[in-house]
């Protein structure tokens, strides 16, 4: 398996979850690997309707790099975004940044493109709203190729 970016977070990802109970677990990682049950979104969002605006998150094109935001309006430690996650279209983990403790109201996480990716979809996890999922975005072929 080639080494990538997200190679050194997931061989991390135990000690970092036992060091952060704000943290959400690799089994919920590897469960969003395999579905999107219980996860919320614009168009199913559940007890949470209303929400939506202020937890799903985008993925855009800036230039030659993704940005993944999400307008989440709480600015305290008992209610935040914890986590933004990136899946291709395999479903695979592509980016994963475990948030600090912040009081800002958004949240971004930029990287270049991902190599040999055609769909990117983003995810948040809020510590009382749930795993978010945003709209997918088709790369453009041109970013398709190996950096």
């Amino acid at each position: 398996m080639p080494f990538d970016r997200v190679t050194p977070i997931l061989v991390l990802l135990p000690f970092l979850l036992s060091a952060n109970p704000k943290v959400i677990g690799g089994e919920r990682l590897n469960q969003l690997q395999e579905s999107d049950e219980d996860v919320f979104s614009v168009h199913s969002p559940g007890k949470w309707a209303g929400k939506a605006g202020t937890h799903a998150p985008m993925v855009e094109i800036v230039g030659s790099n993704l940005e993944i935001s999400v307008n989440h309006a709480a600015k305290n430690v008992d209610h935040m975004v914890t986590h933004l996650i990136l899946l291709n279209e395999n479903r695979k983990i592509v980016a994963l940044e475990i948030l600090q403790d912040g009081m800002t109201p958004k949240y971004t996480m930029r990287l270049s493109m991902v190599a040999g990716a055609k769909f990117l979809t983003p995810y948040a996890y809020c510590n009382l709203h749930g795993m978010w999922k945003g709209e997918t975005l088709e790369l453009p072929s041109s970013s398709r190729e190996e950096l």
